[in-house]
């Protein structure tokens, strides 16, 4: 394990390099995770009950992906930004201009749940501990989604206004909910294959 840690280091300070191992990080784990089943079991076979300087099980897996923890970050926080992206795209600037008040687009809300899905997608391929982390960021873009969503939507008096015509703000609000329900029944009805 010395070895990779060695290797591992002098990648990490070459830019190209580390910039392919973070962005494919998860394929990479899976290599690293998969290297050390075979040194694990090459070891056990050669020396008929294993080596102490070869750290088997859960712990020397640890200790090997410890080696990569800098693509590791790298990689969540990617994952993490395109996600957040994603969310703030839905209401944030079109063509370097404010949108102020607009209401998301039903495209928006597909965008937004086509890069959430790929996220998911990518992370299901993935050892468990990553996954979850994934998931994690995922949850975080979620929520920046809700809050922004909430700050757009009609609120105290303006929403508690019945009888006549809808306000502008209600109608925002209408329209707002509408295409959230849309992108919400679009993620779940697509999520079965994750």
């Amino acid at each position: 394990l010395s070895m990779w840690k060695k290797h591992l280091s002098r990648c990490a300070r070459h830019t190209s390099l580390k910039e392919e191992l973070t962005a494919s990080y998860v394929k990479f784990e899976r290599l690293l995770v998969s290297y050390h089943e075979r040194i694990v079991r090459d070891t056990l076979d050669a020396r008929g009950g294993g080596d102490a300087a070869v750290p088997t099980g859960a712990a020397g897996r640890a200790e090997l992906l410890a080696c990569a923890t800098s693509f590791a970050n790298g990689y969540l926080a990617r994952s993490l930004a395109r996600c957040s992206d994603a969310a703030h795209a839905m209401f944030g600037k079109a063509d370097g201009v404010s949108m102020g008040g607009a209401v998301p687009s039903l495209a928006d809300g597909r965008r937004f749940v086509a890069a959430v899905q790929e996220e998911l997608r990518e992370a299901a391929s993935a050892p468990a501990g990553l996954s979850a982390r994934v998931a994690s960021g995922v949850a975080k873009s979620l929520r920046v989604l809700a809050d922004k969503a909430e700050m757009h939507a009609a609120s105290g008096e303006e929403q508690a206004k019945v009888g006549g015509l809808c306000s502008a703000a209600q109608q925002r609000s209408a329209v707002l909910f509408t295409h959230l329900q849309a992108a919400h029944l679009a993620a779940v009805s697509s999520s079965g294959g994750l």
